[in-house]
């Protein structure tokens, strides 16, 4: 109880006060958990992306609503590494137990997405439907009075389309925290969203350059001939996870597998 008071207490600190970013000390914590139990976390890697592939060759929708748990699954895993539990290869699963938040708190992500590109999205469909008439042999006026249409607004389409860039960009980056707020802090989908928005606001350019080097690190895992990736890709994770604990605690623990069974069974 004394544990959860003071996390509780860090998350309100963080949102009252405000916090230091220690982008160096995250990224290394990241590898240092890497280090602990680099098997489970490449094996998982490659589980995780099987499934994904699967998935995503049934129905693209399917791979994205498992992907989203079975990504959190890496930051249950760094949680109990990091905290001296014993960590096993069932704990990435444990992104199920918090299924329908997670879920909703995806889906409402995605509506911001369609919403700040649906301008792109529009005029690609447009676009479509007048390349469609014209392989059809349509209207000779009616294709060029389109044609015109297109022309004109091509130029402010573009401009929207880079506009929409730099809003999600920063919707995206503001959202990071969200799923481990759902986990680790007990907030429902639409308060993780709001919390995470107010916790990355207070540092946003430490968080976009925080994800630019990861991202970084990823590529340079990608030219060691995509193996490098299986460190990386962890690591980073791990990192990410490591920079919420420090920011905003972890009030509500993970349910340990030994108790998930009689949780389950209850």
């Amino acid at each position: 109880m004394e544990t959860t008071t003071s996390n509780e207490s860090r998350l309100e600190k963080s949102l009252s006060e405000g916090y230091e970013f220690k982008m160096g000390k995250y990224i290394s914590a990241g590898f240092d958990v890497f280090k602990k139990e680099p098997w489970l976390l490449m094996g998982f890697l490659v589980v995780y992306a099987v499934i994904a592939m699967v998935t995503s060759s049934i129905i693209s929708v399917l791979s994205a609503v498992v992907s989203v748990p079975l990504g959190v699954g890496f930051f249950i895993f760094a949680n109990k590494v990091t905290t001296g539990r014993n960590a096993q290869f069932g704990d990435f699963f444990g992104g199920f137990k918090f299924f329908i938040p997670l879920l909703l708190n995806y889906l409402v992500i995605a509506l911001f997405a369609l919403l700040v590109f649906s301008p792109g999205i529009i005029y690609f469909l447009v676009s479509v439907d007048f390349f469609s008439e014209i392989a059809n042999g349509g209207n000779q006026i009616e294709i060029m009075t389109k044609l015109m249409g297109l022309l004109i607004t091509l130029p402010a389409v573009i401009v929207l389309f880079f506009v929409s860039m730099l809003v999600w960009i920063y919707i995206a980056v503001s959202f990071i925290l969200s799923q481990q707020l759902i986990v680790f802090n007990g907030l429902d989908f639409w308060n993780s969203i709001k919390t995470s928005m107010k916790l990355v606001s207070k540092k946003w350019f430490s968080f976009f350059g925080f994800l630019i080097v990861l991202g970084l690190i990823n590529i340079l895992g990608m030219l060691c001939l995509f193996f490098g990736l299986l460190v990386t890709v962890p690591a980073t994770f791990c990192a990410i996870y490591a920079a919420f604990e420090d920011i905003a605690g972890t009030s509500v623990s993970v349910v340990d597998s030994e108790l998930s069974s009689t949780i389950l069974d209850a």
